[in-house]
């Protein structure tokens, strides 16, 4: 299967770029996200329906920013037809997001894109709405951007304070028994580096046995 040029492609009204579009694109691009965003892609003499084709089937996604400006559009029409041939009876392809409009209106316009799942401007932020975007996009970038968020959040509700080293204690035993791979990294590693340092084996073992991911430890 050929593989994509962009990673998604941005369906808009001119009048939204403003507003909403420039900013979801830069943080798009900001986590490396392949967009297909005219501002960024046309230049002065191109062929804007050439372009817009080839943007259109080269990109895996198409984000379409619904608002009352894009409904009355012929190009934005134009683009979501080709994005609905290419979704019907295949994997998912539109990414909708509402802006600023009434689900009467979606309705008359496609009773389809209704039925879509979508991310909305009236209820979540912009970076709300593009960490959503990736968790389509790139799931596994989205488990490293989550696993961030849980980070800060967890590393701005610590309590901060201060404790004697002696006071420090392993959790205990996570692992019964180790690898034998893991096993003669351990024994090599301390005949070769830690036995003039008075270091236990056993210790050595044991500390590697409260690791929660004790193959993780040694890399070489």
């Amino acid at each position: 299967m050929k593989r994509k040029k962009w990673d998604v492609f941005i369906s808009h009204a001119s009048e939204d770029k403003d507003g909403i579009v420039d900013k979801i694109v830069i943080l798009l691009e900001y986590f490396s996200i392949k967009t297909w965003y005219d501002k960024n892609i046309l230049s002065v003499g191109d062929s804007l329906s050439k372009s817009i084709d080839i943007g259109l089937s080269e990109s895996k996604y198409g984000i379409i920013i619904l608002s009352e400006n894009f409904i009355k559009k012929g190009w934005t029409e134009y683009e979501f037809r080709s994005l609905l041939n290419r979704e019907i009876g295949k994997k998912k392809v539109i990414l909708p997001i509402w802006h600023i409009i009434k689900r009467e209106t979606i309705e008359q316009y496609s009773p389809f894109l209704l039925e879509k799942f979508a991310l909305d401007t009236s209820k979540q932020t912009i970076e709300e709405i593009v960490i959503e975007l990736i968790k389509v996009i790139k799931p596994k970038m989205y488990k490293n951007i989550y696993r961030e968020i849980i980070w800060r959040e967890l590393k701005s509700n610590a309590k901060v304070g201060k404790i004697n080293i002696s006071q420090l204690k392993l959790t205990g035993i996570k692992h019964t028994s180790l690898p034998k791979s893991l096993m003669l990294r351990i024994e090599n590693l301390n005949y070769s580096v830690f036995c003039d340092m008075g270091l236990d084996f056993e210790k050595m073992v044991y500390n590697f046995k409260c690791d929660l991911h004790p193959h993780h430890e040694i890399a070489i």
